[in-house]
């Protein structure tokens, strides 16, 4: 028995004869993908879920795009079905991504990965199962949205922080280049701020603006850090 997975982003696929959107056609001779794939590719005993999302993983509104999840009996190699993707206009990670594998970590985690946003069709599941994966999905997702936008928030304030300091010594110290004065002037800098310094990083702070500020190249940098193996080489 295998396990597939299937991403769809239909913006990125090419072919406009064929439609990917789900329970649409926009072809007399050419049903819509859900069809055409699981009549090439799928037995009357694959259990699936097929899932629609319109947002990223910072919950913000992205390319929509279509998880499907299936297990069962599936004897077509992966290059077979990349193949049958590329035939219709799909190409590139982009468009879509394949993973086949014989087993999975988390059977029940890898199943709800498509109910955490829209859940459209499925076969093989009782209301009750959906339901219960759906409950555990939403909250497992909500739990990670804000998980990942903590995460990017604090990024972009260590990132804007760094700015102000820089801005500082360019402003204040612009020709500073001795290393123990500007790691004095930077720890300063972070506890008028109201900031704990990076102890074991002032240096590296310190060496960071110098080359940004063009007093150090790279060629030196690398010449006063790594002097051992330079001395050591053969």
């Amino acid at each position: 028995m295998t396990y597939l997975s299937v991403r769809i982003t239909p913006e990125h696929c090419k072919d406009v004869d064929f439609c990917w959107d789900f329970g649409k056609s926009n072809s007399a001779n050419m049903g819509c993908f859900w069809d055409v794939f699981t009549s090439s590719f799928l037995d009357d005993e694959c259990r699936y879920l097929v899932a629609h999302e319109a947002t990223n993983k910072f919950g913000e509104p992205c390319s929509q795009h279509y998880h499907i999840n299936i297990h069962g009996k599936i004897s077509v190699k992966k290059e077979t079905m990349q193949k049958w993707f590329n035939k219709y206009g799909a190409k590139g990670n982009k468009a879509y991504c394949i993973q086949i594998c014989e087993d999975v970590e988390d059977e029940g985690r890898w199943w709800r990965y498509c109910c955490k946003e829209s859940l459209l069709l499925h076969r093989g599941f009782s209301v009750q199962d959906l339901g219960k994966m759906v409950e555990m999905a939403t909250s497992e997702r909500s739990h990670q949205v804000a998980t990942n936008v903590k995460t990017r928030d604090r990024l972009v304030n260590k990132n804007q922080f760094r700015d102000k300091l820089f801005k500082y010594l360019k402003d204040k110290h612009p020709n500073e280049t001795n290393r123990v004065k500007l790691i004095q002037l930077i720890g300063e800098y972070y506890q008028e701020q109201g900031k704990t310094p990076p102890f074991s990083k002032l240096g590296d702070v310190c060496l960071d603006f110098l080359i940004s500020m063009k007093h150090m190249t790279w060629q030196e940098y690398v010449g006063w850090r790594y002097a051992h193996l330079a001395a050591s080489a053969p």
